[in-house]
């Protein structure tokens, strides 16, 4: 009985702090070595978060991982383009505003600790 309200209790979370980001979120995403692309997020429920990078002309979804008070994780799955995007990123969403989220990837075989990229996301209007 402990382990299925444990389950429950987790999942909920998992549900409660991902409806925060439901929506549309377009930004500007900024790479290691300079270079910048557009970002949209599309942010439906948390079965269905479908990413596109339209100046890299590649797009897939997000599978949450974890989720915490201010960080929840995705890993990356690129679905079209595949030759153009890094597969397999890490990546962290983090709440700044109630219309702002910060976007943070990582690519753990390129490097362990540190951030490949960085973006600033806007809720965009219905």
């Amino acid at each position: 009985m402990k382990q299925a309200f444990l389950v429950l209790f987790i999942a909920f979370g998992l549900l409660a702090n991902a409806k925060g980001f439901k929506g549309k979120w377009k930004g500007i995403g900024d790479q290691i070595d300079g270079h910048s692309w557009d970002i949209v997020l599309n942010f439906q429920d948390e079965n269905n978060i479908s990413i596109n990078y339209p100046s890299l002309g590649c797009s897939g979804n997000w599978t949450l991982q974890k989720t915490a008070t201010n960080d929840n994780i995705f890993i990356e799955n690129i679905t079209e383009g595949t030759d153009k995007c890094d597969q397999g990123c890490e990546v962290h969403l983090q709440k700044l505003k109630r219309k702002k989220l910060k976007v943070v990837y990582y690519l753990r075989s390129y490097d362990a600790d540190k951030p490949i990229a960085e973006g600033t996301l806007r809720k965009q209007r219905k």
